[in-house]
């Protein structure tokens, strides 16, 4: 990276911020200008939440991971990943030893009928309100005879999309959605994403709604990759709501996605990330993405076509401003 970047960037952006770290903080990285370890202070964040931006292979993935491992392990939070592509059981289970249950909806099926509400709030956000007066009507009936959804959907609504997540739910014999937040879990949608696009923000949506509203035994990091896939069904007000509610809630939401262009209203999800890792991209990328933040545009897009795999613009609380920042994955911090 060009010396007269960093130069820039430290004068500008690091010489009136101190760091701050209290005994409830995690490790993040390393500063590269400095060489100084960075810290994300809990007890100064106003949210537990954080934002992961960068393309394929930036290290967003990792990064979310292997921070949510620390707080685990550190202070005992739970772990919830909604997963993709199958990345975050290879990562929490294998490279960070974690004890990891996978579940895949398409195949366990969840039990509907203890979070009708949470439910019932996810298909009217993705699939609208008409089809949630109708669903509502299909999932008493369900859960009254103990039937699984998908079987009664398919006698009482011909909305396909709507019928194929149903066949995600069944009855007592199925997993309890609060089972999710008890210990370390990777909810696959990989299977899901193949027969039902449209079923996996109204997938996201409910277990969102449900990690909000729901007692939990401790503290949880709730990792959603492909952030934009439930941001683009949720109007910016529920967004915001959602994400403001969680510190309440004792969530944490941690969110990736490959680009803020996918959300309808980008300011939302980084106004309420107190953890921000913008990772590296195309100049054209780095110029959009740095219309977001608060760092003098010039500057921002001659470090931000420097950085390598690993290595960010980061902004973490109890550090104050925004640090050039390598995430350290090693799983023992």
């Amino acid at each position: 990276m060009d010396d007269r970047a960093l130069d820039l960037f430290a004068q500008l952006v690091l010489s009136r911020y101190s760091c701050r770290r209290s005994a409830r903080s995690v490790y993040v990285g390393v500063d590269t200008v400095s060489g100084a370890e960075l810290h994300w202070d809990l007890e100064s964040s106003r949210n537990l939440n954080a934002l992961a931006v960068g393309p394929s292979g930036s290290g967003k993935t990792v990064s979310l991971a292997c921070l949510a491992n620390r707080l685990a392990r550190r202070f005992g939070f739970s772990i919830l990943a909604i997963d993709m592509k199958g990345e975050y059981a290879d990562l929490l289970g294998s490279f960070y030893n974690l004890r990891i249950r996978m579940v895949n909806p398409v195949v366990q099926r969840l039990n509907p009928c203890n979070t009708p509400e949470q439910l019932l709030t996810a298909v009217r956000a993705v699939f609208g309100e008409r089809a949630a007066a109708r669903y509502s009507y299909v999932l008493r009936i369900a859960c009254e005879a103990s039937e699984p959804l998908d079987k009664v959907a398919s006698e009482y609504i011909g909305y396909e999309p709507l019928a194929r997540f149903s066949e995600c739910f069944s009855g007592e014999s199925s997993v309890s959605i609060g089972s999710l937040f008890a210990a370390p879990t990777v909810l696959y949608l990989g299977s899901l994403l193949r027969i039902c696009p449209r079923c996996v923000p109204a997938m996201y949506t409910f277990v969102l709604e449900s990690a909000i509203s729901l007692d939990k035994p401790r503290e949880l990091i709730l990792i959603v990759d492909e952030a934009w896939s439930v941001a683009r069904y949720l109007s910016p007000r529920d967004l915001s709501a959602y994400l403001r509610l969680a510190r309440s809630a004792n969530v944490g939401v941690f969110m990736a996605t490959q680009s803020l262009d996918d959300a309808p209203e980008p300011r939302v999800l980084i106004e309420n990330s107190s953890l921000l890792l913008l990772f590296a991209s195309d100049p054209a990328f780095a110029a959009r993405l740095g219309s977001y933040v608060k760092v003098p545009q010039d500057v921002f897009e001659e470090v931000y076509r420097g950085l390598g795999v690993g290595e960010c613009i980061a902004k973490i609380p109890g550090v104050g401003g925004y640090r050039i920042c390598y995430v350290d994955p090693s799983p023992i911090r």
